[in-house]
């Protein structure tokens, strides 16, 4: 038994000079990062207590700062919606901005193009649009010859 307890000191003893050649001349850093791990734990009562963590995702999380992670979460949430709908679906968000932007571009053409007829017209009579053809049965060659003047 005491041959076995010897062999664990010596292991743990390897393995401790093994650790400090590796650190170099660190050891003192993680020395100190150490005592901060420590101290933060005495402070905050738990490892969990930095403000991240799984568990505050899924109920861990302090009465005193809920309404802050709940927002922080939502935002996080809405921000990988974002992000996606640009990625997968841009051309989708492009129509849905633009769409109703056009639409209201056009009505306001058309009501100015109305409130000018109206302010034009103020006889009554059709000046501002063209009168309708009447269908005349012309061959393909005649229209040809009329759209490009018979070059």
């Amino acid at each position: 038994m005491l041959s076995i307890i010897m062999h664990i000191c010596y292991l743990q003893d390897q393995a401790r000079k093994a650790l400090d050649s590796a650190l170099g001349g660190k050891k003192m850093e993680f020395e100190k990062w150490n005592e901060e791990i420590k101290r933060r734990e005495e402070r905050g009562g738990g490892g969990n207590s930095g403000g991240g963590g799984w568990f505050r995702w899924f109920g861990g999380s302090d009465d005193e700062h809920f309404w802050q992670e709940a927002q922080q979460a939502s935002l996080a949430i809405l921000g990988i919606l974002v992000v996606y709908l640009i990625v997968a679906k841009g051309d989708v968000m492009i129509a849905v901005i633009f769409n109703p932007l056009l639409f209201a571009l056009r009505g306001t053409r058309s009501a100015f193009t109305f409130l000018t007829s109206k302010l034009t017209n103020r006889n009554g009579e059709n000046l501002g649009t063209p009168q309708e053809e009447v269908a005349v049965s012309v061959s393909a060659k005649e229209r040809v010859v009329g759209k490009w003047g018979g070059a």
